[in-house]
């Protein structure tokens, strides 16, 4: 991992020219600003980094893959609630708009380098992750294990093709689980605190499809799943150890140093 020293700065330019990317003027009045994942932009950067991308390509490339990601994420806000007035209307149809502008810039950013390679697997990427979100909205009742396979594929598929087809292996296997147990932990902080989690709910119909009836203790039940897919995932990012402790030590604030700080204290007690 020594390539990946002062990792710092370069991200934190990354993630400028991504803030200016994405803060059109006019969308910005009627939509929040998008968000940024930074445990995802460490990640990618880490593989680029790994698979010898070239400093001047490697930027362009990772802003690429996150204007992807940001896409998605922006039509993830579109609801399916029904509009009142014409203020929810034209912020809907903004959002969709929106969402197309960052997916329109990805494109235009990597085509303009002529990588059609990363263009390929980034509209792989896109064509996977809409079909698991069709599933996950289609299939009626599904089993528990299908509906956490669901999850945990459409939360790390982005960054997990892109590492896939860098061949940083160790990478993208510890990213496709860091990015899950991060995603477990918002569901249940959001829980706990707002007391509403669409994932949850997920869970719990689960659980009842399996049980072939309802208790009223499925949410209960249903954050005893997420704890429990909590504790395999930090098992499983421990297990490699060097990157554990990179992410860790580099990235504090992030959801790195979950499993680093605690197999530390493992380590010392």
């Amino acid at each position: 991992m020594s390539s990946l020293q002062n990792v710092h700065k370069p991200i934190f330019h990354i993630k400028e020219q991504l803030q200016e990317l994405v803060s059109h003027s006019y969308l910005m009045r009627f939509i929040d600003q998008p968000y940024i994942d930074d445990d995802k932009l460490a990640l990618l950067y880490a593989m680029f980094s790994e698979s010898g991308v070239e400093e001047h390509k490697r930027s362009d490339c990772i802003k690429a893959v996150m204007l992807v990601q940001i896409a998605l994420d922006t039509h993830d806000q579109i609801t399916s609630n029904g509009i009142t007035n014409d203020t929810e209307r034209k912020n809907r149809q903004l959002t969709v708009l929106a969402g197309d502008f960052f997916s329109s810039l990805y494109y235009r950013m990597l085509s303009e380098r002529n990588d059609i390679g990363l263009v390929r697997i980034l509209s792989e990427a896109i064509q996977d992750i809409n079909e698991l979100k069709m599933c996950s909205y289609t299939d009626g009742k599904q089993d528990l294990e299908r509906v956490l396979h669901l999850y945990k594929s459409i939360e790390s598929l982005v960054v997990k093709k892109v590492g896939n087809y860098l061949g940083t292996t160790a990478l993208t296997t510890f990213s496709h689980e860091v990015l899950w147990l991060k995603r477990l932990i918002f569901e249940k902080k959001n829980y706990v605190v707002e007391g509403t989690s669409g994932f949850v709910e997920r869970i719990g119909q689960a659980l009842i499809s399996k049980t072939g009836e309802a208790t009223g203790n499925e949410k209960e039940s249903a954050l005893e799943v997420i704890d429990a897919c909590i504790e395999e995932a930090r098992k499983k990012t421990g297990q490699q150890p060097e990157l554990n402790r990179f992410f860790g030590q580099n990235f504090p604030e992030s959801i790195f140093n979950i499993t680093y700080s605690q197999k530390k204290i493992a380590e010392e007690g």
